[in-house]
């Protein structure tokens, strides 16, 4: 279901932002393609997963264990300062809709995020039967940064259950800085 839900939110996120294509390489370990600097609080063990395919507006960040933690982080097109929690909960929802049959849990309810100024929710499910090599627990994430949606996901097995809390509360104070 890993590399399903992966390509069909890359593809998903191209579409959504208008991306012409898929990088080579990111130019740093927190920078997008297009220039786009995604700042968060780093922590030890957590390395840039350049290798990772994604979108010109993507950075992903995995823990130094295998197969333990993958982040997936994209700052999509501003939306209108009125139109924030719809968009919010749009983004969520398409998230949500690409996994909630691979669940266990029957219904997937947002959860609200609160750090300083920037707000967000997330959504926590289970892949009731993951394959050999994909992850079992999924966390999706829409925060806002001002009038800069931030959408992410992240992706772990029991190893990287801690560092997943980690990710979610460095996501929790994302700053994104537009070239």
């Amino acid at each position: 279901m890993r590399r399903a839900l992966v390509a069909s939110f890359v593809f998903w996120l191209v579409t959504a932002s208008g991306g012409a294509g898929m990088p080579k390489a990111a130019a740093g370990p927190l920078t997008t393609v297009n220039g786009v600097r995604v700042e968060l609080a780093w922590e030890p063990g957590w390395v840039a997963a350049s290798d990772y395919p994604t979108n010109p507006d993507t950075v992903a960040f995995r823990s130094a264990t295998p197969g333990a933690l993958l982040v997936i982080i994209s700052a999509v097109p501003r939306v209108p300062t009125s139109d924030i929690d719809a968009a919010m909960h749009f983004y969520l929802q398409q998230m949500v809709d690409e996994v909630k049959d691979h669940t266990v849990e029957k219904t997937l309810q947002p959860q609200a995020i609160v750090a300083g100024p920037r707000h967000g929710i997330h959504v926590s499910a289970t892949d009731k039967a993951p394959k050999p090599g994909e992850y079992r627990f999924i966390d999706m994430v829409v925060i806002m940064d001002g009038d800069n949606p931030v959408i992410a996901k992240i992706l772990c097995n029991e190893p990287g259950r801690a560092d997943a809390g980690r990710a979610l509360s460095a996501l929790a104070e994302v700053r994104i800085v537009r070239p």
